[in-house]
């Protein structure tokens, strides 16, 4: 087994106009899917 050089975990890329709003709901516990719905319907 190889020694592991570099470990990332829960590391998001977020785009759109207000990205510290939606890293806010990531961090508040707001999945993928309901993030990716409310942000959907905001813009619908």
């Amino acid at each position: 087994m190889s020694d592991i050089k570099i470990k990332i975990d829960s590391l998001y890329k977020i785009f759109g106009k207000n990205p510290k709003e939606a890293l806010e709901h990531v961090k508040q516990g707001v999945g993928k899917d309901e993030l990716l719905e409310n942000t959907i319907m905001c813009w619908a």
